[in-house]
């Protein structure tokens, strides 16, 4: 198992990173020659996960991955110190950052005390290195080792959701981060705590222009919607229908004119509805507020937040699950 990489411009792992880094302590990152991956996720059923896909050579310009499985790394790691030495590595003005998989040593030292931050069951060790010239004019390398463990059977044990099922899809605008904020502003006023107890009801319509809103209630005290009040882009998937990774690009990039008459139509099967945890739902409120395109996925008993970091390519895509609570 052998993993080499060097790359100068890191920003856009840096940014995916910042995106993600309040919803677990630990990811998994998972290397291959064309992509790296990032995952969040916890062995409880029904928690949101993230899946992260970046196009490697962005990244880095020398790649060097060696693995028995199909030349792929799986490995898990704090996000806390790898984002703490990419911000290190950014303020240094290097020239590039190396990075290497290393087998854990006990007898080797190891810098800003990253190497023993981690704990036990952490096999191995991820060295990043870089080298700058300080005001004295002296070269200064430095070092920083992020305990990590490496997932022999991680291409058996992560498998990524699907699109399935998928009932209706909607391209949310721009300013859909400020539905983040009134749904904040009821919360504080009404006393609702934000805890795991806590719901709401999505509700979206690809009628009249389309329609998206959110139900907050609670028995004997309130019930209230929040709707988005400008019209929306809307598209329904055929019945049954995998939504693949190609066909959520066409339609978040070139979605599909949809006719009045169409958009007018008043049929049931246009119509859908979800209920998901409210704490769930406004964890993805980082994601719509700064990345350039996302898509809201709504089927049956989950739904999907699928974003674009940067502009009309696939260099970076960011997926957030939802899981639907049952109706009983």
């Amino acid at each position: 198992m052998k993993l080499k990489l060097h790359g100068t411009n890191l920003d856009v792992l840096y940014q995916t990173l910042m995106l993600i880094n309040n919803l677990r302590k630990f990811i998994i990152i998972r290397f291959t020659n064309d992509q790296l991956i990032i995952i969040s996720q916890n062995n409880s059923n029904g928690e949101p996960q993230v899946w992260c896909k970046l196009n490697i050579k962005i990244l880095f310009d020398d790649i060097d991955i060696q693995s028995i499985r199909d030349n792929t790394i799986t490995i898990e790691l704090n996000i806390d110190l790898l984002l703490q030495t990419l911000r290190n590595f950014d303020k240094a003005n290097s020239d590039g950052l190396f990075i290497r998989l290393q087998r854990k040593d006990s007898g080797t030292g190891t810098t800003a005390g990253h190497g023993d931050t981690g704990g036990g069951g952490r096999t191995a060790s991820l060295a990043l290195f870089y080298v700058n010239i300080n005001q004295n004019s002296n070269v200064v390398n430095h070092i920083f080792r992020i305990p990590i463990k490496i997932l022999k059977n991680g291409n058996d044990l992560l498998h990524e959701p699907e699109h399935s099922n998928i009932g209706l899809v909607l391209k949310l605008p721009n300013q859909f981060s400020n539905m983040y904020k009134r749904l904040d502003k009821f919360k504080r006023s009404t006393g609702v705590t934000g805890t795991s107890n806590d719901t709401v009801t999505i509700k979206a319509s690809k009628n009249n222009g389309g329609y998206l809103g959110f139900i907050l209630e609670e028995d004997g005290k309130f019930k209230v919607t929040i709707s988005w009040n400008d019209k929306l882009e809307v598209q329904k998937p055929n019945n049954n229908q995998v939504i693949d990774h190609d066909s959520l690009r066409d339609t978040m990039y070139h979605p599909q004119d949809q006719p009045d008459e169409e958009q007018e139509g008043t049929s049931d099967n246009d119509d859908m509805e979800i209920t998901v945890r409210l704490r769930d739902w406004q964890m993805g409120s980082k994601l719509v507020s700064q990345c350039h395109s996302v898509l809201l996925l709504i089927g049956d008993k989950d739904c999907a937040l699928v974003c674009s970091l940067d502009g009309d390519n696939d260099d970076c895509e960011i997926v957030y699950y939802i899981n639907g609570l049952r109706k009983y």
